[in-house]
């Protein structure tokens, strides 16, 4: 499959890329402004990282809830994340 026809598919499940990256930029600020309020503090350059990966599946999974693979890549990353985390203490 050529780049193109990839761009296509992934466009026809989770939509417009540039209406996703906006999404995306709205939720992260609105999660980094919740965070200062909270903490008086940002997030670590990984807590932003392992936040944007969770919210751009999110978003993906707006745009086509019933496409599985948006489920599995939350389940993963969420792994991940909780292995990461746990290893840190």
């Amino acid at each position: 499959m050529s780049v193109e026809e990839t761009l296509e598919q992934r466009g026809s499940i989770y939509g417009d890329y540039e209406e996703g990256t906006k999404t995306r930029g709205w939720i992260m600020e609105t999660l980094r402004e919740h965070k200062r309020r909270c903490s008086g503090s940002g997030f670590t350059p990984a807590e932003e990282v392992m936040i944007t990966d969770l919210v751009n599946k999110l978003v993906r999974f707006a745009g086509s809830p019933t496409h599985i693979d948006s489920i599995h890549d939350l389940a993963g990353y969420a792994t991940l994340i909780e292995r990461t985390l746990t290893c840190q203490k």
